[in-house]
C-alpha cells in the first residue's frame, strides 16, 4: 500500500511539473506573439516617420525583450528626431552593445553631440565610426566639418 501512495505521489508530481512547464512554453509563446505585433506596428510607425509614436511602441518592446539591439537603434533614431539627444545617445550605446550597426550607432552618437555644440565628443565618436567603416561616407564628411570648426575662433578639438 505504501509503495502504491508513493507511486501515485511521483506521478501527481510530474504531471504537475508537466502543467507548469506548458504554462510556461504558452506564456512564451504569447510574448512571441505580443512582441511580434509590437515590432509590426512600431516599425510601421517609424518607417511613417511617426517618431513620437513609434518611440513609444519601441519602449513596450524593450520592456518585453530587453536585448534587441535593433530595437535601441531605432528609438536611439526616434529620440533624435523629437530633440531627445540624451536619451538618444543612450539608446545608441545599447545598440553598440548588442551589436547593432555599431558604425551608424557612433555616426548617430556624434550627430547627437554635434547638436548640442559638444565638437570635441561629436569629432571623437565621428572617428570611432570611420575606425569601423572607413567607408562611411557620412562621418567621413562629418569628421573633415567639424575639424573645420576648430579654426574659428574659440574652439578647439584638443
Amino acid at each position: 500500500m505504501m509503495k502504491v501512495k508513493f507511486v501515485i505521489f511521483i506521478c501527481i508530481s510530474l504531471l504537475s511539473s508537466c502543467v507548469s512547464k506548458e504554462k510556461q512554453v504558452l506564456k512564451h509563446s504569447q510574448d512571441s506573439t505580443e512582441l511580434l505585433t509590437l515590432k509590426s506596428s512600431a516599425y510601421e510607425l517609424f518607417n511613417s516617420k511617426k517618431y513620437l509614436e513609434a518611440k513609444k511602441q519601441l519602449t513596450l518592446i524593450l520592456a518585453i525583450d530587453s536585448t534587441d539591439g535593433e530595437v535601441f537603434y531605432k528609438r536611439g533614431f526616434c529620440n533624435a528626431k523629437i530633440s531627445k539627444c540624451i536619451d538618444s545617445t543612450k539608446d545608441f550605446q545599447n545598440a553598440i552593445k548588442y551589436d547593432y550597426r555599431i558604425d551608424d550607432a557612433y555616426f548617430n552618437i556624434g550627430i547627437n553631440y554635434e547638436r548640442q555644440m559638444v565638437f570635441t565628443k561629436a569629432f571623437y565618436y565621428y572617428q570611432k565610426a570611420l575606425e569601423i567603416n572607413p567607408n562611411h561616407t557620412k562621418a567621413r564628411i562629418f569628421t573633415e566639418y567639424v575639424r573645420g570648426l576648430q579654426d574659428m575662433p574659440g574652439n578647439t578639438l584638443n
